[in-house]
């Protein structure tokens, strides 16, 4: 009954590529990472909107709870026996995740991570390039640097003067934040969902199958300034495409 279900159900999934997307990082395990369970990062990067959530909400249900959201309460068993489904042809049929499946789910979530977050939080790229020679040799970048040392120096001078505390037991003092805005990128819904599309490609990707336009954008992506607040999944994604890349070349050999 649930295999009937299941499959009438997955034929409109399958019609929307954020639903396919969905489905492809259910059937890879990767609904256990922490962006999936904060809501922001599911939601922001396959772009849940009214239409999207009504076809989840009357088909299987695999939505995370989130304000405003109707989904799961404790889902995790429930994605668990979905994942065990969607990888087993004998009962999902035509609509088992094939390499074609994950491919096309692989470019969507490398698509959107790419062109979408890459292009936010310029105040990354003012940060991290404004040491460049590059960045000091135009007047104009010259004066822009000498603006952003001076309001450096005079957050500075309104920190506090104690900027130690002791760790609550042993006396052990840490020191007090000094990339504010590293962090609030980390915990902005924008970082959340970046970050859930990063760790997304490693179990995409070795999953996907042959796809030429996969592999053309996979050759010229880049992850943009917002990739240095996130430098450990940055480089298992840029290792992951990688991989990718190098098993189709074997394969046309």
């Amino acid at each position: 009954m649930f295999e009937e279900y299941a499959i009438a159900q997955l034929k409109t999934y399958y019609s929307e590529p954020q639903l396919l997307s969905l489905i492809a990082i259910i059937g890879c395990h990767s609904a256990e990472l922490d962006g999936w369970w904060r809501g922001h990062g599911i939601h922001r990067l396959f772009k849940i909107d009214q239409r999207v959530r009504y076809i989840d909400q009357n088909g299987l249900g695999c939505l995370p709870k989130e304000s405003e959201t109707y989904g799961l309460l404790d889902p995790r068993s429930y994605l668990n026996f979905l994942e065990s489904f969607l990888n087993d042809s004998a009962r999902a049929g035509v609509c088992v995740l094939d390499g074609q499946k994950y491919a096309s789910a692989g470019l969507y979530v490398l698509h959107y991570t790419c062109l979408v977050f890459g292009k936010q939080h310029q105040l990354v790229k003012v940060a991290t390039h404004r040491h460049l020679p590059a960045f000091k040799i135009l007047p104009w970048k010259w004066h822009r640097r000498r603006l952003w040392t001076r309001v450096l120096f005079k957050r500075w001078e309104k920190r506090p003067k104690r900027d130690w505390w002791s760790h609550p037991g042993p006396n052990l003092c840490k020191p007090s934040k000094l990339h504010s805005w590293v962090q609030s990128l980390r915990e902005n819904e924008y970082g959340v969902a970046f970050k859930f599309g990063l760790e997304c490609l490693p179990p995409v990707l070795s999953r996907a199958g042959r796809s030429e336009e996969l592999i053309a954008f996979s050759r010229r992506c880049s992850f943009g300034p917002l990739s240095v607040v996130f430098p450990t999944e940055t480089k298992a994604a840029r290792q992951a495409i990688a991989r990718y890349l190098i098993r189709m070349r074997v394969d046309e050999v």
